[in-house]
């Protein structure tokens, strides 16, 4: 069984540039929820040593515009040279998406599989985003993630546009990295 979390909400929207200071305090003291990744439950692939090897939590939103969703990662070694639809062979944060919540439809274009990360390839280590579901970078989607000392920080908005253009009562959502 996965934990039922609620999504806060946020005024004004954050803003989606991969930094999450505006997403408030990781202690849980502040207005924000942060919910720690279980490994190894919550991880895609791959061994860790140490929680410095890999470890993340992250936080949901509701906004005027859509869901927002932050993850912080600590990773001792942040190794992605991949762009587009082949972001995922390397490190990156994955967000399964249903806002049904009748179960995630692996492919079905009306779920998402959105992975983010920074992509060493790319000047300043930018980051890329893809969306595997709907094959590309639909417009009502933003993401954006950057290096950080311990790691990497990644942030997404969905908006309501690309939900069918209402606001669910209930969304499924999971977080791997």
């Amino acid at each position: 069984d996965r934990p039922k979390i609620a999504a806060w909400k946020s005024h004004p929207d954050p803003r989606i540039d991969g930094k999450l200071a505006e997403w408030g305090p990781f202690d849980g003291s502040g207005a924000d929820s942060w919910t720690e990744l279980a490994y190894p439950a919550d991880a895609e692939t791959g061994r860790r040593n140490s929680a410095s090897d890999l470890s993340a939590r992250f936080s949901i939103r509701r906004t005027a515009t859509g869901i927002a969703v932050a993850v912080d990662v600590e990773d001792n070694d942040v190794q992605n040279n991949h762009e587009g639809q082949d972001l995922y062979r390397g490190d990156l944060v994955e967000v399964y998406l249903d806002p049904q919540g009748n179960n995630l439809q692996w492919g079905s274009a009306s779920d998402f599989q959105i992975g983010i990360a920074p992509v060493s390839s790319l000047p300043d280590d930018e980051s890329d985003w893809y969306a595997w579901f709907q094959n590309g970078r639909p417009k009502q989607i933003q993401a954006a993630a950057v290096r950080t000392k311990r790691g990497y920080q990644a942030e997404l908005r969905i908006g309501w546009g690309a939900m069918g253009n209402t606001v669910p009562a209930r969304v499924g959502i999971s977080v791997a990295v």
